[in-house]
């Protein structure tokens, strides 16, 4: 037996058979790239197949060897069952039946059923659909899932099923269109009323996997407006500062701290007393997809006492990273997003760290390699510390103390999530434009010396040209 996928179906077939080796062919054209199985006495073979139009080949041989000619027909696979003696019902359609099963579960309030569903069927169907129909599929599993979220009583044991199922629906992050990065979003949102609980370290990195993979995907391209984008990134951060207090409980002050890491994001969390923590240098790593080898750090003032009241209290300290900024207006964010969250360790409640006299020192990695030529030339002078303020980035509180085209140093007298923007808005020496209220007294769009504009956009010396006009 033998096969070649053709048309629709030509991205991509997976037959599954005992008599032989399972095969894919992805975008034959000629018989010679046909797939063909090791011979076998049993005269069928079971395959599925995405939809499109398949050839069939197959040579008959008998016992003493004689072997006819080779023989062939073209079918059509499709979604509809066909009449007759062979089922030509795609692979898709298969599916189809088990997605009205998951709604038939969900009906029937058995969330859990369809958690256990939906991980299977995101497996199975990167292996045995057209990408499209595969696309499809996953962003339904989604939500789904987030659906399931709101049908059952929510608890921790729940929840860990459910990042475990959406963990394998996202796994293909680079394929993930916006309906499944907005569902994984939602489902991280609806779960953090779920009761509070330990959490293990499986399921707390099937969590940041879940997201993970959400966020890999707008690395790929898969940008959400800003209304979705917003969102996600709010269901993100409260989310996730839910199940690392979660991963915390019942630890005692002083333990090892708990640690996740996935390719889009880091995270870790310890439980302290304040005590212990004033005056520390913490220091959280880039995610790994962003490529950045340098730490971010913070350093903790002396003074948080006073919003604890007392330096004995212990507290759950949670610092996060993540690889990707969702977009928001006016922004051109050009690092990771980097966050210190203090909680209280008896409720979770997280800490309102604000207006601080003496305030946390944040080092915070760029990359610049997004940026044009000029930009880059410009960026020191642009630099913004900014963090997520729940609808878009807010630079009140934080100022740039120090900045390299590659490290930038902010002096923050609060606690959130943290990003570098540039904002090209800001007057510059090197624009182009001089800019006589700054003291530029010329601007030749760099900042080299030595060419009759300094690199603080003044005329130098023996430059100035005098006489008649």
């Amino acid at each position: 037996f033998g096969y070649l996928l053709e048309g629709v179906g030509s991205t991509g077939g997976v037959a599954n058979a005992s008599n032989g080796t399972n095969g894919t062919a992805a975008g034959l054209t000629n018989v010679s790239e046909a797939t063909w199985f090791a011979p076998s006495t049993t005269n069928y073979l079971d395959m599925e197949f995405p939809s499109g139009k398949i050839t069939c080949y197959a040579i008959v041989s008998d016992s003493m060897g004689a072997a006819t000619g080779q023989l062939q027909a073209v079918i059509t696979v499709g979604d509809v069952t066909s009449t007759g003696r062979r089922l030509l019902q795609s692979a898709n359609a298969n599916f189809a039946k088990a997605r009205n099963k998951m709604k038939d579960s969900l009906k029937a309030f058995r969330s859990n059923k369809v958690n256990q569903a939906a991980g299977s069927m995101a497996l199975e169907g990167r292996k045995k659909l057209t990408p499209a129909e595969a696309m499809n599929l996953r962003a339904e599993l989604m939500s789904q899932i987030a659906t399931g979220t709101q049908r059952t009583a929510g608890t921790a044991s729940y929840a860990c099923e459910t990042f475990g199922a959406g963990s394998l629906v996202t796994a293909a992050a680079a394929d993930m269109g916006v309906t499944e990065v907005v569902g994984a979003g939602d489902v991280m949102g609806k779960l953090v009323t779920a009761k509070k609980s330990f959490m293990s370290q499986t399921c707390t990195q099937q969590a940041a996997k879940m997201m993970s993979n959400a966020l890999v995907a707008q690395i790929y391209g898969n940008a959400l407006a800003q209304a979705d984008g917003t969102d996600f990134l709010n269901n993100l951060i409260v989310g996730m500062n839910n199940v690392m207090y979660q991963a915390a409980f019942g630890k005692v002050a002083g333990e090892s701290a708990v640690q996740v890491v996935a390719p889009a994001s880091e995270l870790s969390v310890q439980r302290l007393t304040i005590a212990n923590l004033l005056g520390q240098l913490l220091y959280q790593n880039s995610p790994q997809e962003t490529r950045l080898a340098q730490q971010a750090s913070f350093s903790v003032p002396a003074n948080l006492t006073s919003v604890f009241g007392t330096s004995s209290v212990d507290i759950n300290v949670h610092t996060h990273s993540y690889g990707a900024a969702p977009a928001a207006e006016g922004a051109n964010i050009v690092s990771p997003l980097y966050g210190l969250t203090l909680s209280y360790a008896d409720t979770g409640t997280v800490a309102k760290v604000a207006n601080l006299t003496e305030p946390f020192i944040i080092r915070i990695p760029v990359d610049l390699s997004g940026l044009t030529a000029t930009g880059k030339l410009l960026f020191t002078q642009q630099v913004k510390c900014v963090y997520w303020g729940g609808s878009s980035y807010i630079s009140d509180g934080c100022n740039v103390t120090s900045a390299t085209n590659t490290l930038v140093t902010c002096a923050c007298d609060h606690l959130t999530t943290f990003a570098i923007n540039q904002d090209p808005n800001v007057e510059a020496c090197g624009d182009s434009r001089q800019q006589s209220a700054r003291g530029e007294t010329c601007d030749d769009r760099n900042l080299v010396d030595g060419d009759g504009c300094s690199s603080t956009c003044t005329i130098e010396s023996n430059w100035e040209c005098y006489g008649r006009e």
